[in-house]
């Protein structure tokens, strides 16, 4: 019987730096799981999601991305994100390296949680039980230090990407007038908190 490929390396990642209150996620996606009490439903979560907050430093946009029209959740926006790896030192570099893939931008701080600390449940299509955690990030700048890098789409997952104020995520709707559908209310709302961590400087 031919064995199955070994995963693919870890996408070599620059150093950077978290806050003293990540620790617990300074630690493997099995260490991690494994430490987690039963949810309601008592089955244990089975994997691990990120999202990753980038605002510019001048402006305070966010970035959010238009998923793939191939792509599940079609021309949707979210924020970049997604699974953690059996590869991935820690949750933590789960979370720059999904950004380093999804926009090639490189992370070098990683501020705070922004949601709940026990995270969002959800099951996937294919029954997979998850929890994801969204994460405040800074990213290497540019110039006189008030830009961020040049995003870089993965265009299997992403097809356009926006620098999006408060308001307009709140309306959905940028100032010219376009609409932006999320991915799900629970994705607006995670995003509107972290709107807010920022405005009270929490």
């Amino acid at each position: 019987m031919a064995q199955s490929p070994p995963p693919p390396p870890p996408t070599p990642l620059a150093p950077f730096t978290f806050s003293p209150t990540l620790s617990a996620f300074n630690v493997p996606m099995t260490t991690y799981l494994s430490s987690l009490p039963l949810p309601h439903q008592h089955l244990p979560h089975q994997a691990i999601a990120s999202g990753a907050l980038i605002f510019t430093p001048s402006t305070n946009t966010l970035l959010i991305l238009q998923r793939a029209a191939s792509d599940s959740s079609p021309n949707k926006w979210e924020i970049p994100g997604g699974g953690v790896d059996l590869t991935d030192e820690t949750i933590l570099h789960g979370v720059a390296r999904e950004v380093l893939e999804e926009t090639g931008l490189v992370v070098t701080h990683i501020k705070r949680l922004v949601g709940p600390r026990e995270g969002l449940s959800f099951v996937t299509r294919r029954g997979l039980r998850v929890v994801k955690f969204a994460f405040e990030v800074e990213v290497k700048r540019e110039g006189d230090g008030e830009g961020v890098g040049e995003v870089k789409l993965d265009k299997n997952e992403h097809q356009k990407f926006l620098w999006a104020g408060e308001e307009e995520c709140r309306r959905a709707r940028m100032e010219d007038g376009y609409e932006l559908v999320f991915t799900g209310k629970t994705h607006q709302e995670c995003i509107l908190e972290g709107f807010r961590l920022r405005r009270e400087g929490k």
